[in-house]
């Protein structure tokens, strides 16, 4: 409560010097009393002896509180029954005691009446302004309250001294023992060695500390890469995951690689188990062939056991016999007996040349059965075969077209036939038939081996595979021109060298040509098509995958190029190719559709008869006008362009940074391009007056050349695409930034000066240049045009300390800037106005809502300042009602249209 008016020789005195308690109010209530009064303002309050005067100091506007009596007072107890006035010059006491009974004293705050009242509880109510200021006792009213408060802070501030004597005494030792370490410091200094080594120590540790910088910076960019890396790590794991799940299959490599391999075992395993499932076929018939040879011979020793009884019996008979004859015969018997036992000696021989023969029949036979298999086989791996041939000689339909034999300079002109033509199980049964059928001669058949021998050749030509019995055929030939057809066999059951004859009087057979066979069951055609193929393409070096790929890549490339080229043309053509199988490329005019060869002949043919229609030195001279219009304009857009730069280049050396560092920009000469290039754009740098004639002709004819130049290089480039490519001036230029140092020479800012740079100086040079750009970009337009540049994450990664710098150069350059970010709040002296807009997703109500946010140079304004609204803030802040749609053109909005001719700029 200090007063700030001067109160020295002004009349009157305050309440607490004019009053005191009366001598039966308690300590405790006192306390209360002044506690209110001083909270209330009227403690300290002045008291004239005269109102008047205290009218007159209001009126005068003094920094002071008075008080002055009310009347009527307020009804019931009164300041006036605690206090009484003191015996005192200063203030009548009639005066003091009028005020005290203008301030009424109550018990309960709900009894508060009239202008001012207090209570013994340090309450006050004066007015609206109501509260309390409790006290443990009396301080300011009464004498001897006063001396209570002077003894009080007398004794505080003995305190205070005492403890402000110590610590001076603290302060004069440590004075001490600094002066001492002063005169150790200055001793220890002259003791000290040169300072040169610590200097350039200083250097290196700063050399030291620029290479950390760098270092640091190498770090920060490796560290973004791996985050970047890890984070297209996560996103791949995620999508194998998902589709993982989707597959069902297992994520990780470890159970891929398993789920791969389980399917290799199956895979395997399914071929060995048709495989078997084969052999078990063949085995099969061989069982039922082995079983009935089994019951012939069971039934043929039968037999023979019965002729082996009967023969028993007889001989028993003639034993009998004989020795009945031997006792009547004596000499006669001997010789008898001997042819007898001659007889018996041959019937033993007969029998084992019986049982030899029989056992070579049972070897036979069971090789009869085996070959029978083996047919059987032969004739399915046949079929099997001429299938798979099938297939891959019908996909070679669509390379058989005629267009594309014309390119591959197949000269066949024979149609392709039909897919009903292709019949796979006819044409193995043709294959078999004629390999079944004999050549010449008469009687017999071919043996298995032979069909056997057709089905490898087929799997050969057709890619598909199969076991098969090797065997050979051979020729007897007999006397009188008739001979026996023999095979000789060679397998795992018999030894090679045995021979079976296929019949008495069989004809004579020429060895078999499978290839023959299956080439004749072709379709008609078909052969002598894949034979004119081969002759034409088939030295060339095998096609691998990665020759398809290339191929199919630069097919695409090309269709993509000639699709631009075609969709460039003033006539209305268009491309209709089909990417699947063999691509052929149609174009619609006109004409109608056509093969691109078709068309390409058409273009030739119109390319010759406009070159019949314009002379040599015709063409010559529309090159010469032609070219003397494009170096005439590109010359004035070069001139232009380094205007412009010139212009950047004043504005970022006008507005150097807080160092007094500041930015250059220039454009020069790239290191590039060749010497053509190079004398064209040193006559491009002269002015209008400096190129004259001369040097446009000089000009021209440099143009001309490199256009001769590249069209030797790139014969199949349109003239539009060469003079798109070789007058492109802005290749032959680069622009570079110049780091300008106060006392120290122009020079290039690199990366490596650049990383050296503070954190401030790095940004600006990094948006200064961009922010000139703009600045020259829209000082060439209209004055009413809008200076806008858009920016997407914002200052990312700049140090929020040298942002209100940069946003003070968008300022400076009359920018308006339309920015997002994560964290982007513009709320900086060097701003004057800002709008922000807090977008805001509700996952739960699947929504976005925009709090809008005003920054008006000196504070943040929302909608929650008393607007109902973000409409009705900008409404009332900004001057426009946003829309959600485009409003109206009219003649003072931006969208008017231009004035009858004023043309727009040309951009250099």
């Amino acid at each position: 409560d200090l007063r700030t008016a001067d109160r020295t020789s002004r009349p009157g005195a305050p309440l607490w010097r004019l009053v005191r308690f009366a001598d039966a109010v308690e300590p405790s209530r006192a306390a209360g009393i002044e506690g209110a009064l001083y909270g209330a303002g009227m403690l300290t309050a002045w008291i004239h002896p005269d109102p008047a005067s205290t009218m007159a100091a209001v009126a005068d506007a003094e920094a002071d509180g008075y008080l002055v009596p009310v009347l009527p007072g307020p009804e019931g107890p009164t300041l006036a029954e605690v206090l009484v006035p003191e015996d005192q010059d200063l203030v009548p006491a009639s005066a003091v005691a009028a005020v005290l009974r203008s301030l009424a004293l109550t018990g309960d705050p709900a009894e508060f009446s009239g202008p001012a009242a207090v209570t013994d509880r340090a309450q006050f109510s004066h007015g609206v302004h109501v509260g309390a200021r409790p006290k443990e006792a009396p301080e300011f009213i009464g004498a001897t309250n006063r001396e209570h408060r002077r003894r009080a802070r007398l004794a505080a501030c003995d305190e205070a001294i005492a403890d402000l004597e110590a610590r001076d005494a603290e302060a004069a030792a440590e004075s001490e023992r600094l002066k001492e370490l002063l005169a150790d410091f200055k001793r220890a200094q002259r003791e000290l060695p040169p300072a040169k080594p610590v200097v350039d120590a200083v250097k290196r540790v700063a050399d030291n500390a620029i290479l950390l910088t760098v270092a640091r910076t190498a770090e920060t960019e490796a560290r973004k890469a791996l985050e970047g890396a890890s984070a297209e790590v996560d996103a791949r794991r995620r999508r194998l995951r998902q589709t993982a799940a989707e597959r069902g299959m297992p994520a990780t490599a470890e159970a891929v690689d398993a789920v791969a391999q389980a399917v290799e075992d199956f895979t395997a395993a399914a071929g060995h188990l048709d495989a078997e499932r084969r052999n078990v076929g063949v085995l099969a018939n061989d069982v039922a062939g082995r079983r009935d040879n089994i019951e012939r011979l069971a039934s043929d020793r039968a037999e023979s056991a019965e002729a082996l009884t009967e023969k028993e019996k007889a001989h028993a008979a003639a034993v009998e016999e004989l020795a009945e004859r031997e006792k009547a015969l004596d000499a006669p018997l001997k010789e008898v007996l001997a042819r007898i036992e001659e007889t018996e000696a041959l019937i033993t021989t007969a029998d084992e040349e019986y049982r030899r023969q029989r056992s070579e029949a049972d070897k036979q036979d069971r090789r009869l059965i085996k070959a029978e298999a083996d047919l059987s086989n032969g004739r399915k791996l046949v079929t099997e075969a001429m299938n798979g041939l099938f297939e891959q000689a019908a996909s070679f339909a669509p390379y058989a077209h005629r267009d594309l034999r014309v390119l591959l300079g197949v000269t066949d002109t024979r149609p392709w036939p039909a897919d009903a033509s292709w019949e796979p199980t006819r044409a193995g049964e043709a294959v078999i038939e004629a390999l079944c059928r004999p050549t010449r001669g008469g009687g017999g058949s071919v043996g298995p081996e032979s069909v056997t021998s057709a089905g490898a050749a087929a799997r050969g030509a057709g890619g598909s595979g199969g076991s098969a019995l090797v065997a050979s055929d051979e020729v007897v030939v007999g006397a009188g021109g008739s001979g026996m057809s023999r095979s000789v066999i060679s397998d795992e059951a018999g030894d090679p060298g045995e021979t079976r004859a296929s019949g008495a009087g069989a004809a004579r057979f020429a060895p078999l040509d499978p290839v023959a066979a299956v080439r004749a069951a072709f379709p008609a055609g078909v052969v002598e098509l894949l034979d004119a193929f081969r002759a034409e393409i088939g030295g060339g070096r095998p096609v691998t995958d990665g020759a398809l790929k290339t191929a199919a890549g630069r097919m695409s490339d090309a269709l993509r190029t000639f699709g631009d080229a075609l969709t460039s043309c003033e006539a209305d053509y268009r491309l209709d190719y089909d990417p699947t199988g063999v691509v052929m490329v149609f174009v619609i005019d006109e004409d109608g559709r056509n093969p691109v060869g078709v068309f390409a002949g058409r273009v030739a043919e119109r390319a010759r008869e406009q070159g019949v229609l314009l002379e040599e030195r015709e063409r010559t001279v529309l090159e010469d006008e032609l070219l003397t219009g494009l170096a005439q304009q590109i010359h004035g857009r070069v001139l232009a362009a380094r205007d412009l730069v010139r212009g950047m280049n004043a504005d970022t050396r006008s507005r150097p940074m807080s160092s007094g560092t500041a930015i250059g920009i220039r454009w020069a000469h790239s290191d590039k391009i060749d010497e053509r290039q190079r004398a064209t754009s040193r006559l491009l740098t002269r002015d209008a007056q400096g190129l004259g004639p001369s040097g446009l002709a000089e000009l021209r004819g440099t143009l001309r050349e490199m256009i001769r130049d590249y069209r030797a290089t790139h014969p199949r480039a349109t003239y539009k695409e060469v003079l798109s490519e070789v007058l492109d001036y802005r290749t032959w230029h680069t622009f570079e930034l110049l780091l300008i140092v106060p006392g120290d020479p122009e020079v290039r800012l690199t990366r490596a000066r650049h990383s050296v740079m503070s954190g401030g100086e790095k940004s600006a040079a990094i948006h200064l240049p961009l922010f000139a750009a703009a600045n020259a970009l829209y000082s060439s337009a209209r004055p009413d045009c809008p200076r806008m540049i858009a920016l997407d994450e914002a200052f990312a990664g700049i140090d929020d300390k040298y942002k209100p710098d940069l946003l003070g150069l968008t300022v400076k350059f009359d920018l308006d800037l339309f920015m997002t970010g994560h964290d982007l709040w513009v709320h900086h002296e060097t701003v004057p106005m800002a709008a922000h807009y807090d977008m805001h997703h509700d996952k739960t109500a699947h929504a976005v809502s925009a709090m809008l946010v005003l920054w008006d140079g000196t504070q943040l304004v929302d909608a929650e300042a008393g607007f109902a609204g973000n409409d009705e803030l900008a409404e009332e802040l900004l001057g426009i009602k946003p829309r959600r749609h485009v409003p109206p053109a009219d003649d003072d909005s931006l969208l008017r249209a231009l004035p009858e001719g004023e043309d727009e700029d040309d951009e250099p």
